[in-house]
Parts: C-alpha cells; structure tokens; sequence
C-alpha cells in the first residue's frame, strides 16, 4: 500500500513537471516567435528608410547576386578595389567621407552576405573568394589593373591575390589588417566554435536585436560618429542601420572558421610578386591620446565592465598584438603609417589618412 501510494505521488510528480516544462516551452516558443516577427518587421521599416541612401548596384556572377558600389566614379586614374574586414556590412555608407577625400575611384566589393550580396553555402575559401572579386570586376567592365584596399581578415585574401595574379594588381593600401603570421598564433586567435554559430543563429531569428546590436547600443555608436565631425547625424543612424540588417550570415561564420587555414595557404603561396609589391600599411590606434579621451575612454572602460586594470592588459595586449603584426608585414617594399582612430578606421578620415593614401597614389602615377 505504502509503495503504490509513493508511486501514485511520483507519477504525480512527473505529470506536474512535465506540464511546468511544456509551459516554459511554449513561453521560450512564443517569446521567440515574438522577436523573430518583431525582427522582421523592423527590417522591412529599416530598407524602407535605407532606399534613400546610395547603398550601390548589385549584379549577377556565378548565379548569384553580387552587390558593389563605386565612389568616385569620375576620377579614373586609379582604381581602388574595397575589400571589407569581417562581417563589415555597412562600408557601402561609413566609407562615404573618406571616399570624398581620395583621389581615385573605389570600388567596394561586398563579399556573399554581405549588405546586399546573396549568401552562399559555398566555404569561404582564399581561392574563392580571389575569383569572386576577379570575376565581380569583369562583370562589372573594369578591365585595367587595381589597387587593393583591404581591411582586417581582408589583407590575407589581398596578399593572395597580388601574389597569384600579379598582372592584375598594381599596389595595396592595407586599413588596419592583420597578418597571417598573427592568425595562426594561438595568443591571437581566438575563434571559437560555439559563440560563432550562437551568434549567427541568433541574428537569423533576430534575437541580436535584443542583446548585441540593440537600438540603444546602435544609436550610441551612432552619436560616436557624429561626434568626430565627418558624419551628419543622418549618415551615422542610416550606417547603423545597414551595419546590422544582416548581421553575421553564413559566409561570414565560414570565414571565420576557415581563417587559419587560408593564412596558412597565404603564408604557403606569398613570394616573390607580393614581395614586390608597392604597399602602405595603415594602422589604427585607438589609443591615441586625443582619440581615445574623445571617443574611446568612456565605451572601452564599460566594456571591461569598469575594471581598469582588466583594460590596461588589454592595452597592453593590444601594443603587443600591433607590434607583431607590423613586424610580420615588414619587407623593403613596405611603408607602414598610424593614425588615430577605431578599427574601422575609415570612420576616421582625418588629414593624416587621406593625405597619405593620396601621396602613395601620386607615387604609383
């Protein structure tokens, strides 16, 4: 009697439990449902608001839509060939001011994912991706050869580029990249699988809207922009905006997982015609006494949740970081520069940075 009654309570127990778990389910499911709806309406109002904006033309290579924007477009002497770091979705606008500074034409080729570009399944291999720029271009009628312009993870594909086809490629003007030599080293590398994949499930349902790129995180990057005096307050929300419609897609998760291994395939094929190169190494300093008092110190402090001494190893992780990776880039056909300003640093276009890429563009004349 006793034992039936025990498992009679038991039972009881499970039933109850099981409905509990069913309710909290139903809630995550709802809760969910709610954001993703959410997500999408907002970016249907987001596009709406972005059609006023110049964001580019996008064209067909391989079956796919393929999105690009050319700046300068009358100033043909040159031609620059934009290469976007990773999961940079918005230089189609944030690298508006310092195009109006340069003297030559820049094509921004935004890689699968990226701002209007379709998406691929397809791995985002140093081999693919060279013929995805390569075959953009002839899409798009530009014949003569180009300087690349690269940014962060972008330079490794650059290197492979310049060295692979060197007909094509007449300089380099590298923002702020990062060598391969850096990205193999465990100390700087710090791809993880988890937060990666997390990060891009989230973004698929929207639930990033919520807890990394929320509005309020938004409109403060926003009103950072705007702050350094090359922004209106229009141009600095609208690059916002297109900074997060498709945040972190597929592509740019296989790019992150395949870093290693195409830094090592451009360690393994750089030589000779990179070697001889004509290249200017731009390097961004965030901690510039100027920048970092006036836009940098209060956002850099609070994501270390305040603690100073975790953000004075950061600095000096940071300085180590750049001091390998300057060494790594070194070679006799190499002049390296920094200026202040963030990663991005083209958010930044001061004198000293535009008045540097325009004097190496006098020298290739």
């Amino acid at each position: 009697m006793v034992k039936n009654e025990k498992s009679l309570k038991f039972r009881k127990i499970l039933k109850v439990s099981g409905i509990i778990a069913g309710i909290l389910l139903g809630c995550m499911f709802l809760f969910v449902l709610g954001v993703f709806i959410n997500h999408k309406i907002q970016i249907g109002r987001e596009w709406e608001l972005l059609k006023s904006y110049d964001i580019g033309r996008t064209v067909m290579v391989d079956g796919q839509e393929v999105n690009y924007k050319v700046f300068n477009s009358e100033k043909t002497e040159h031609t620059l060939v934009l290469m976007p770091g990773l999961n940079v979705q918005n230089a189609a606008l944030s690298f508006t001011p310092l195009a109006e500074k340069v003297n030559a034409r820049v094509i921004l080729i935004n890689r699968p994912g990226y701002a209007l570009s379709e998406d691929t399944g397809i791995d985002a291999t140093s081999d693919f991706i060279v013929e995805f720029y390569r075959k953009t271009l002839k899409e798009i009628g530009v014949e003569t050869s180009v300087i690349l312009m690269p940014h962060s993870i972008a330079g490794q594909y650059a290197m492979y580029w310049a060295e692979k086809y060197p007909e094509e490629v007449s300089g380099m003007i590298a923002l702020d990249i990062g060598s391969p030599e850096n990205a193999i080293e465990e100390k700087y590398n710090h791809y993880d699988w988890f937060s990666t994949h997390l990060y891009n499930i989230a973004a698929k349902l929207g639930l990033h809207r919520l807890f990394m790129l929320d509005e309020a995180t938004r409109d403060a990057e926003a009103e950072q922009l705007v702050k350094t005096g090359y922004f209106t307050e229009d141009l600095a929300r609208a690059s916002k905006i297109l900074g997060m419609e498709n945040a972190f897609p597929d592509f740019v998760v296989s790019e992150s997982e395949l870093e290693k291994a195409n830094a090592e395939n451009t360690i393994k094929i750089r030589g000779e015609n990179y070697r001889k190169l004509a290249k200017l190494f731009i390097a961004a300093n965030q901690f510039d006494k100027d920048y970092y008092e006036k836009y940098f110190k209060e956002t850099a402090l609070s994501s270390f949740g305040g603690d100073k001494k975790a953000m004075e190893e950061y600095i000096n992780f940071y300085k180590g970081y750049k001091d390998d990776n300057q060494k790594a880039l070194q070679d006799e056909n190499a002049a390296f520069i920094e200026v202040p300003g963030p990663h991005e640093i083209w958010e930044y276009p001061t004198d000293k940075l535009a008045g540097a890429i325009n004097t190496f563009l006098q020298q290739a004349s």
